[in-house]
């Protein structure tokens, strides 16, 4: 087991912030939303977190993955086009 602060709060964060805070977040949001919109999250997690790695590490991603993330956008915008104009209906 490490000991040494640097190491320690580094991991302490990554167990509070996108683990702790953002699953309980999102288990307290399901009983609120439909079945899509639970799965439209879901989907969108590993685009934010590509987003983040790209802000905060510089990362760059692989082109199959812009490509897949596009895909993901665009069926996510024809659903939610979708649904809006089902509402104004």
């Amino acid at each position: 087991m490490p000991t040494e602060a640097e190491i320690i709060l580094p991991l302490v964060g990554l167990g509070i912030l996108p683990t702790a805070a953002a699953h309980t977040l999102y288990f307290s949001s399901l009983s609120n939303l439909k079945s899509f919109e639970t799965a439209t999250m879901a989907l969108l997690e590993p685009i934010g977190a590509t987003v983040l790695g790209i802000i905060l590490f510089q990362e760059i991603p692989a082109l199959l993955f812009v490509f897949g993330a596009a895909l993901i956008l665009i069926g996510i915008f024809f659903t939610a086009k979708e649904k809006v104009e089902s509402i104004q209906v």
